[in-house]
């Protein structure tokens, strides 16, 4: 089991590194697509989960913050 948290816990690639600077506020994260596609390859689609805890709309970009389960 702790190969499966080594693989969760793995930097992202820094060219997946995305920053948004918007309304005074610098905002350094990783694109949904990418981190959804790192849980369905280590945790399978069927055994993770997300819940939206709040979110912000800064232009056209949504900064959400959220909350994931996963049963390894």
């Amino acid at each position: 089991m702790s190969e499966i948290y080594q693989q969760l816990a793995e930097s992202f690639p820094p060219e997946m590194v995305r920053r948004l600077n918007k309304g005074g506020t610098n905002l350094i994260y990783i694109p949904i697509s990418e981190v959804i596609t790192r849980m369905n390859k280590i945790v399978g689609v069927e055994n993770w989960s997300f819940t939206v805890k709040s979110w912000q709309q800064l232009g056209t970009s949504i900064v959400a913050h959220v909350s994931v389960l996963a049963t390894i």
